[in-house]
């Protein structure tokens, strides 16, 4: 398929990267950033993982990186319809169309927080993580 998107670029004198650009113009720079934090081993971990997870889906952000947050999917309870199975994933969307997801690791006591943002640039979108880490995720 990519091949043949080069091919009717080509015909009309144009590359891949001016067609990225061109998504880039119109829908603006997106990139993706993950970050895990951990709450120790055995069960007390386990336990204040799931607290946290808990906190967050009764008091959800309204900001996020100064950004307001529009849209609030609840995996586990089904409070948006989604077409998914239930789990314990809480994401976030902003006011930019960036997004922000949360799920506990299914193995041991971590947080994982995946970011899809509107960010120019790699180090914007860390603090960003950073940020929403120290205010929702401190044990």
């Amino acid at each position: 398929l990519l091949s043949e998107i080069a091919l009717q670029l080509k015909l009309q004198n144009r590359t891949l990267i001016d067609l990225l650009e061109e998504i880039t113009d119109k829908y603006g720079p997106f990139i993706e950033g993950q970050l895990s934090v951990s709450f120790g081993g055995g069960k007390q971990g386990m336990e204040t993982m799931e607290k946290l997870m808990k906190s967050l889906r009764e008091h959800p952000p309204q900001t996020i990186d100064d950004q307001k947050v529009i849209d609030v999917e609840d995996y586990l309870t089904g409070k948006t319809h989604l077409p998914l199975p239930k789990s314990n994933v809480l994401s976030f969307r902003l006011e930019d169309q960036s997004k922000y997801v949360i799920r506990p690791s299914g193995t041991e006591p971590k947080i994982k927080i995946y970011a899809l943002a509107r960010h120019q640039n790699k180090k914007r979108l860390n603090t960003a993580l950073l940020s929403l880490k120290d205010q929702y995720l401190n044990n």
